[in-house]
């Protein structure tokens, strides 16, 4: 059966308010498996948050005002878990599950604002020690793979190293990029703000889905 996957960047997850409406969307949406960042969750809140959304979660959490990433898994899709590594800046968050006896690994990333390639070595460093069959990598990079990516009229990100250090990690890795490939020509930035579902909530692919092909 077709997996269908989705990636957001929420902003802070704090308000309780808020935080019944994301997991309200996010059971409304026809996705499998969520990818969160930004949830800006604490350890303490990692066994009520999962309570309160009800269905499978993981989290890599810091403080409740910075950092702090989820994965959300619907409790229709058949999976057995298997381990997880966590990192202990909220940063990412990986996840080695079955699906129908595919060993599948999960990986859910918000990198630093800043041009910092060493940390997309760190994390696909991490990555090689788990033994999958097929690889999922999503979140929010904070970098983009080419002009089309992004609006302005620039050449250039300004993170050109992490940039490249991920184009290089992706041929390494033989992932694909999802929305790339799709749509090759379309210029279109990654990321849109939903204020007409919830105000400061964001939806996009420096939001990307990679897919190891």
């Amino acid at each position: 059966m077709p997996l269908k996957l989705s990636t957001f960047n929420c902003r802070g997850m704090q308000d309780p308010v808020k935080r019944r409406k994301v997991f309200h969307y996010m059971r409304s949406i026809d996705s499998d498996i969520i990818f969160l960042q930004e949830t800006h969750s604490s350890v303490n809140d990692e066994n009520f948050w999962k309570n309160q959304w009800g269905e499978h979660a993981w989290f890599s959490s810091l403080s409740s005002n910075s950092c702090g990433v989820a994965i959300l898994i619907r409790n229709s899709v058949a999976l057995v878990f298997h381990s997880m590594f966590s990192d202990p800046n909220g940063r990412f968050l990986i996840i080695l599950v079955s699906v129908n006896n595919l060993p599948l690994l999960l990986v859910n990333v918000y990198a630093p604002n800043n041009d910092d390639p060493d940390f997309f070595l760190n994390l696909f460093a991490k990555v090689d020690q788990f033994n999958y069959t097929s690889l999922i990598v999503g979140g929010d990079f904070n970098a983009v793979l080419g002009p089309l990516d992004y609006q302005g009229s620039k050449n250039k990100h300004s993170n050109v190293k992490a940039s490249e250090m991920i184009s290089l990690l992706m041929d390494e890795f033989n992932l694909c990029d999802v929305w790339r490939h799709v749509h090759p020509n379309l210029r279109q930035y990654y990321r849109h703000q939903m204020t007409n579902v919830i105000q400061g909530f964001f939806q996009g692919l420096t939001l990307s889905l990679f897919l190891k092909i």
